[in-house]
């Protein structure tokens, strides 16, 4: 198990949180900035501190997702698929030739998953 830690360096780059709408999804960010959290707002989201992301809609599914981080998407991507998990292309960011995020078709206990290259 160390070995492929160390060759994907998995972490949890932040929890995604799904909302009605944006005056919900308002409603939580103003308690996590009260709690001390650094807001940073954009089209579809509001990101607390950069470990939780409050979506303005319900999107993907159910609870909302978490962002995996990881030293190679595309690798990641071969090592899970032993797993059971596949990719969710129409999702898939590119930079510089490389994905730098994309969902995964499986969900984790209600929960979306997308890899986010570190």
């Amino acid at each position: 198990v160390s070995a492929v830690h160390a060759v994907h360096n998995f972490g949890l780059g932040h929890v995604g949180i799904n909302s009605q709408d944006s005056v919900v999804a308002s409603g939580v960010s103003g308690i996590l900035e009260g709690l001390g959290f650094r807001l940073r707002d954009t089209e579809m989201s509001t990101f607390a501190g950069g470990v939780v992301e409050v979506m303005k809609s319900n999107y993907r599914r159910g609870h909302g997702h978490l962002a995996l981080t990881c030293t190679s998407v595309e690798r990641a991507l071969v090592y899970l698929e032993r797993f059971g998990f596949s990719v969710d292309a129409s999702t898939a960011r590119i930079e510089d030739g490389r994905i730098k995020a994309v969902y995964l078709n499986e969900e984790l206990g209600g929960f979306a998953v997308h890899l986010l290259r570190a």
